[in-house]
């Protein structure tokens, strides 16, 4: 049996653009953007279960790099970062070199903003692959080297690793 998902109930206007038959929870994630994003970050998160137990792991790969762009965009940087390093394997062993090294990127930017030295400066090991070297662009692979000449001289890094 189909569910009503008429307008009646409601007394709220719908947006010009949705048909009369949407649902109450489809109507109200139009409400402003931190709705409409929530809605967005719940629904793209149920699909990635859904493709992943389906077998499709790229597909549910590239909705989780979508969900943590719009969470960068929030700034919610460590929640992107998680979704970020448990998805950043997915175009190594796919071999997809540009993918990858974009994801790594992302990656690494989230977690520089987030302050998480020791998890950048693993991001930014990675970043050196001999098979990222052909892809990686000029400017992010000087930034990138600038970046870690500088944090293994940190002291909050070097100690713990090294005893220095």
């Amino acid at each position: 049996k189909r569910k009503d998902i008429s307008n009646k109930a409601s007394s709220e206007p719908l947006p010009s653009f949705l048909p009369s038959r949407v649902s109450t929870w489809v109507r109200n994630s139009f409400a402003n953007t931190s709705t409409y994003e929530e809605t967005y970050l719940e629904l793209a998160d149920a699909a990635v279960l859904l493709n992943r137990r389906a077998g499709r792991f790229r597909f549910a790969s590239r909705l989780e790099d979508h969900r943590a762009e719009v969470l960068i965009s929030r700034g919610e940087h460590d929640l992107a970062a998680s979704i970020l390093s448990n998805n950043v394997g997915a175009c190594a062993r796919d071999q997809w070199n540009r993918a990858h090294y974009w994801r790594i990127f992302r990656l690494a930017c989230c977690q520089r903003m987030s302050g998480d030295v020791l998890a950048y400066l693993e991001t930014l090991t990675q970043s050196f692959n001999p098979r990222l070297a052909s892809v990686a662009p000029k400017k992010t692979a000087s930034l990138f080297q600038k970046d870690l000449e500088s944090i293994i001289t940190d002291a909050a890094v070097s100690e713990p690793r090294w005893g220095a």
